[in-house]
């Protein structure tokens, strides 16, 4: 997870550099960006709250039942 998040922050500051804050590209950003931030963090309801602000109490379940899938077939 943390080779997204250092590749979405590099995204994130070329757009910037390339004057492109403005565009909305970033903006697309968001949802993607959260939900790595979402696999990082503490999973209790203050830390989500304050994480998740542009994603779904969907997207969020959708996140966490994906996860546990994976933590499955990583144990076998």
């Amino acid at each position: 997870m943390f080779f997204l998040s250092y590749n979405l922050n590099h995204l994130t500051e070329w757009l910037r550099d390339q004057n492109l804050q403005e565009s909305g590209a970033a903006d697309c950003l968001l949802p993607l960006t959260q939900a790595v931030q979402l696999f990082l963090c503490k999973k209790d309801e203050a830390s989500i709250s304050n994480v998740c602000t542009k994603l779904t109490i969907v997207q969020v379940n959708k996140i966490f039942l994906s996860l546990r899938k994976i933590k499955k077939m990583m144990m076998f």
